[in-house]
């Protein structure tokens, strides 16, 4: 949302006063009169002096608008009963009381910028406005995703002198300087948004991520727990349980690492990454029941890709446990006996093991050919797993 902060309106410019346009234009926003509350606003002040309704318009072209062109001009509707914006966008005859604006937001802020250099409320704006496109275009706008961070970062540090940022914008200028990459930048902002919020799960987890970036693993760990704490909605926490495991097997903190892990899993996060990092510390640290219950969790994500097999292999071998590698196999396949695609699956990757990590071509080639058979049950000849079976037995 653009709108952030409480501003002092310039002087009215006419009769009744800004803040009854402002109650009137907020009204027909709760009534979802998003035409009639843009064209109000801009008859009022359609040269965009007065910033507080200028700020009340970007508001509503930023959340509020039907259509746009590239930010750059806006479509608003009226709606009635039922209607919801979508519904513009799949059935735009249907809307007969519309209005589309060219509005500009950068060009007319960057011009009172340039009229009132000392306000640092443009600068914070025009900020906002890049950094929302960027979240919206990515690389597909006018200004590539490098320029438009050296250009919030710009905007903010000048806003900043002027005066001190607020939360949400100090937020928004760190998560820039993660994304390029000036971490310990990053971590001054984020250890200003903690000291007048040491609540606020975004700053903890913030300073946590950009600590783990820059080495410092003991802070990361330190401010991951506390996001943990002081984040109330489970996604993320479990992103903060994730990254506090991570510190913690840098710090080669292992049991603490999967008990972390562990958490990031109980609080939703159930992913290939994850499920990779618990299966890889309890084969060294559990007892066999532990892991195979873990590595038939890893491999139940999609028991039909491939590549997770493959990566079975390097779990086992990182883990210098090759030698137990075939014994998970047997238990998993005992419990997909009746899947085809599965069992397939386990004689392929068997085939790979022996081939590339035992140097037996005569077993590789026998668990090949008994992967082919099963394979050619369910797939057409031309399958690519097919295709690339025959090639290694023709290598073999």
């Amino acid at each position: 949302m653009i709108l952030a902060g409480v501003f002092f309106p310039q002087e009215c410019l006419w009769a009744g006063g800004q803040t009854n346009v402002l109650a009137e234009a907020d009204r027909l926003i709760r009534e979802r009169k998003y035409a009639a509350a843009f064209r109000l606003l801009d008859e009022k002040d359609s040269d965009n002096n007065d910033l507080a309704l200028f700020e009340k318009k970007i508001h509503l072209a930023m959340n509020y608008s039907a259509a746009t062109v590239m930010h750059q001009s806006f479509t608003f509707i009226d709606l009635n009963s039922g209607q919801t914006l979508d519904d513009y966008l799949v059935d735009p005859e249907n809307f007969t009381v519309y209005n589309a604006y060219d509005f500009q937001i950068n060009r007319i802020l960057q011009r009172r910028i340039e009229k009132t250099p000392s306000d640092d409320r443009p600068y914070r704006l025009l900020a906002d406005f890049y950094f929302s496109v960027y979240q919206i275009y990515r690389d597909k706008w006018f200004m590539q995703s490098a320029e438009l961070f050296d250009r919030i970062d710009e905007l903010y540090r000048k806003a900043d002198i002027i005066k001190p940022l607020d939360i949400s914008s100090l937020e928004k200028c760190a998560m820039v300087l993660v994304f390029k990459k000036k971490n310990r930048e990053a971590i001054k902002l984020y250890r200003r948004i903690i000291s007048q919020a040491p609540e606020y799960g975004n700053g903890n987890y913030g300073l946590a991520q950009a600590s783990y970036m820059t080495g410092d693993f003991d802070v990361s760990l330190e401010y991951a727990r506390r996001a943990i704490e002081t984040f109330s909605v489970p996604y993320n926490k479990s992103d903060a349980a994730l990254l506090a495991g991570l510190s913690c097997e840098s710090l080669d903190k292992k049991n603490e690492a999967l008990m972390y892990y562990r958490k990031s899993r109980d609080f939703g996060r159930i992913d290939f990454f994850n499920a990779q990092k618990i299966f890889s510390l309890s084969l060294v640290l559990e007892d066999e029941d532990a892991w195979m219950k873990e590595g038939g969790a890893l491999l139940a994500l999609d028991v039909y890709n491939i590549e997770y097999y493959y990566e079975m292999i390097n779990i086992f071998r990182t883990a210098g446990k090759l030698s137990l590698f075939e014994k998970f196999f047997d238990h998993f396949a005992s419990t997909y006996e009746k899947d085809i695609r599965v069992c397939a699956n386990v004689l392929l990757c068997r085939a790979v093991f022996y081939q590339n990590f035992v140097a037996d071509r005569e077993k590789s080639s026998a668990l090949y050919k008994k992967a082919l058979i099963q394979f050619k049950r369910i797939f057409p000849p031309d399958h690519e797993v097919i295709r690339m079976i025959q090639r290694e037995l023709k290598r073999n």
